[in-house]
């Protein structure tokens, strides 16, 4: 989602044209990737593409980005079977091999660690909760208020930026949020959540701001330029005496930011209505249509 705190492989004196270099390396890497997701890319492949080594490619990627090639690549490839399954009546198993995959077990698996639920349970959640609105879930979450540990993060909006957006923040162990944050709330800027976690554990809080006037399902489908975001850790959390303060600020997307997949709107969304009969939400559209978004 956003770079990595991770130290630098990158010694004092590297001139500011390296960095830039291996800037536009990874850049140059990206646009394979994103327009090869669907091929078994190899380590050497993308290194090819570099012009680096396997073992510094690796180093340099992860650096700028945040996370390492392969998990970019896998997190580009769910991002492309979230949309289809969202936007589309193709099948699980077709999803699945349209985004690269030869075992419809494995693509699940996968799935449900990035995304945060399997692919028809997805379908099933935008189905019955993809229309409300992202203002009601305001004030929900999951804070672990029985853990000792905490944080209070102090959301900012970019400057100038002028947007009402809503934000959902949350604790996850690495700088790409997966599977379900170990806490999380939504709250609408300015504001300053206070999540709780366990004591000592290091842990990332990320956030991603949508139009306030976003409803669940328009928010796992939005574009770059409508989402905001924010990292901020690794940190530790409070030893209890009272909740750390970390400032995160919001930004637009950058290109080497890895996608955001957590259907988290959809599963608060679900969590505040509680169990009820799933009502059809018609959002579906062809494949060629979802893909010219």
């Amino acid at each position: 989602m956003t770079r990595s705190t991770e130290p630098s492989v990158d010694g004092p004196s590297v001139r500011a044209a390296t960095i830039a270099s291996r800037r536009a390396a990874v850049e140059r890497v990206l646009v394979t990737m994103r327009t090869r997701y669907a091929e078994p890319l190899t380590l050497h492949d993308l290194a090819g593409e570099a012009f680096l080594s396997p073992y510094h490619f690796n180093r340099v990627f992860r650096h700028t980005t945040g996370v390492p090639p392969g998990r970019f690549l896998a997190a580009l490839r769910m991002q492309s079977a979230k949309q289809m399954l969202l936007t589309t009546d193709y099948r699980v198993s077709d999803v699945c091999l349209e985004v690269g995959y030869r075992s419809l077990g494995t693509f699940t698996t996968h799935f449900r660690q990035l995304v945060g639920v399997g692919p028809r349970r997805l379908r099933r959640l935008a189905a019955s909760f993809g229309d409300v609105p992202l203002e009601a879930l305001c004030g929900g979450g999951d804070p672990r208020g029985d853990e000792a540990g905490g944080l209070l993060l102090e959301l900012e909006a970019p400057a100038g930026d002028a947007r009402e957006s809503i934000v959902f923040a949350g604790l996850f162990p690495t700088p790409l949020p997966q599977s379900r944050p170990a806490a999380c709330a939504v709250a609408v800027l300015p504001a300053a959540p206070e999540l709780r976690c366990r004591e000592g554990a290091p842990t990332y809080a990320l956030a991603s701001g949508y139009e306030r006037s976003a409803d669940a399902l328009g928010a796992l489908l939005a574009g770059d330029d409508d989402v905001r975001v924010g990292i901020a850790g690794p940190v530790l959390p409070g030893d209890g005496a009272g909740a750390t303060p970390v400032e995160l600020r919001l930004r637009r997307l950058d290109v080497v930011d890895p996608p955001i997949l957590l259907a988290l709107p959809l599963l608060l969304a679900e969590a505040a209505a509680g169990p009820q009969p799933p009502r059809r939400v018609s959002r579906r559209r062809p494949l060629a249509a979802a893909a010219a978004r």
